[in-house]
């Protein structure tokens, strides 16, 4: 099976404006920042970037959403400074996490997943609202860290917050943070539903 990994680049948004998508190779699609006027974000390249991975025979496409990259950045509201429909407001800044996943849902014939955090960190925390965007614009599956990106690694897995994520989408999630061996498998799918 071959998933097309999409990944953004992780460069800080510090006052440059991230607009839209393009392929670099076969295989690989960064959403990339760039400088711009007015609110315009995701344009015309976000869909037809994609285009390459159903002529490529990919069975899948997975689209990062966490570790602070570009979607992520804008769901902060650290990073996002901007005051138009895509800042201030959580629904605002995760606007462009929808209309990516609607805008890539669309391009392709292969499911489209997402792989998220909890959020950016203690403050910012939107996985609730990612995963309904992710499931209502036609995402197949969710995949949920159970850290926030501020906690990258330490403290423990909220597999709490990944329940209630299995619980308010009819997707499938995949449960990730805490699994060291087999054991920790099935105490995850108990305890989260995953």
């Amino acid at each position: 099976m071959q998933v097309l990994d999409v990944i953004a680049l992780e460069k800080r948004v510090d006052g440059e404006l991230p607009v839209d998508a393009r392929c670099h190779a076969v295989g690989r699609v960064e959403l990339e920042r760039r400088k711009v006027e007015g609110s315009k974000v995701t344009g015309i390249g976000v869909g037809s970037a994609f285009h390459p991975a159903g002529a490529a025979g990919f069975d899948g496409i997975e689209i990062h959403g966490a570790n602070g990259y570009l979607l992520d950045q804008f769901a902060k509201d650290g990073t996002n400074k901007r005051t138009d429909g895509y800042g201030g407001s959580v629904a605002n800044r995760c606007r462009f996490t929808l209309e990516v996943v609607d805008a890539v849902v669309a391009a392709v014939s292969v499911p489209v997943t997402l792989k998220m955090r909890l959020g950016w960190d203690a403050d910012n925390l939107n996985y609730r609202l990612v995963a309904r965007i992710i499931e209502e614009n036609g995402g197949a599956l969710i995949a949920v860290h159970g850290r926030t990106k501020a906690q990258g690694y330490s403290g423990a897995a909220d597999w709490d917050a990944i329940a209630e994520v299995k619980q308010a989408v009819s997707i499938p999630v995949l449960g990730n943070g805490d699994v060291r061996c087999v054991a920790d498998i099935a105490r995850l799918k108990a305890h989260t539903g995953c």
